[in-house]
C-alpha cells in the first residue's frame, strides 16, 4: 500500500498514476464474491459502492487485464485514481495467490468476451452484431499484440475475420505457447528430436 499510495501522489496525467486502473484490479479483489465494487463520486477519492464490474474499462480474465473499450483519442487531465486507492484499503483485499497470466491467451480472450457480451446484454446497451464485432475486434488485437514476439501476424492481419482467428489460435496451440515466469513473457516450446526416425 505504501508503494501504492506513492503512486497515487503523484499527477492523474503521469502515466504512473494512470497505471492504478490496471493495478488495482489486479492486485486487489472484493471481501466477498458478491461484494460491490466502488465508483467514483468527486476527485478528492470518495467512491461509493455500486457496480458488479469494473468501471475502469479494464476487466481481468486468467490474471490478463484487457482493455475492453474502444477509445480513438481523450483530452484533458488524466483520471483521479485515489478513489481505487482508498476502495483498496477499506473495502478490498489483496490477492491471496502469486499474479501469473494463464497460459492460453486465446482462450482468456474469448472468456472475457462472453462474460462482456453477457453483461452487455443484461444492460440491454451495445446489444447489436455491429457493437459485438467491434469489440471482438479489440479484444483480439490486443492478444495479437502480446504474441507478435512468437506469431506471424496471420489473424492481425485481418481482426475482423473468425477464421484468421481460428488459425492464429491454432497456431498458438501447435507452438504450445505458454507464460513463462523466469522470462516473465509468453514462450513456445521447441519440440526436441529424439533421434527415432
Amino acid at each position: 500500500m505504501e508503494a501504492i499510495r506513492r503512486v497515487e501522489a503523484k499527477r492523474p496525467i503521469t502515466d504512473a498514476h494512470q497505471s492504478l486502473r490496471i493495478v488495482i484490479p489486479l492486485l486487489f479483489e472484493r471481501q466477498e464474491p458478491e461484494d460491490k465494487l466502488p465508483e467514483m463520486v468527486g476527485w478528492d477519492g470518495k467512491y461509493e459502492l455500486e457496480l458488479d464490474q469494473w468501471n475502469n474499462w479494464i476487466d481481468v480474465q486468467d490474471d490478463v487485464p484487457f482493455h475492453t473499450v474502444m477509445i480513438s483519442m481523450s483530452s484533458g487531465p488524466g483520471y483521479f485514481n485515489g478513489y481505487l486507492v482508498r476502495w483498496a484499503e477499506r473495502d478490498g483485499r489483496f490477492r491471496t495467490t502469486p499474479l501469473r497470466p494463464g497460459d492460453d491467451l486465446c482462450a482468456a480472450a474469448e472468456a472475457a468476451l462472453r462474460k462482456l457480451h453477457r453483461e452487455r446484454d443484461r444492460e440491454e446497451k451495445n446489444n447489436d452484431p455491429e457493437a459485438k464485432k467491434w469489440l471482438a475486434y479489440h479484444i483480439r488485437r490486443q492478444v495479437y499484440a502480446a504474441l507478435a514476439h512468437l506469431s506471424p501476424q496471420q489473424g492481425a492481419n485481418d481482426p475482423f475475420s473468425d477464421e484468421s482467428w481460428e488459425s492464429f489460435k491454432k497456431q498458438g496451440r501447435d507452438k504450445r505457447i505458454r507464460w513463462d515466469e523466469r522470462q516473465q513473457n509468453y514462450v513456445f516450446t521447441i519440440e526436441t528430436s529424439t533421434g527415432i526416425p
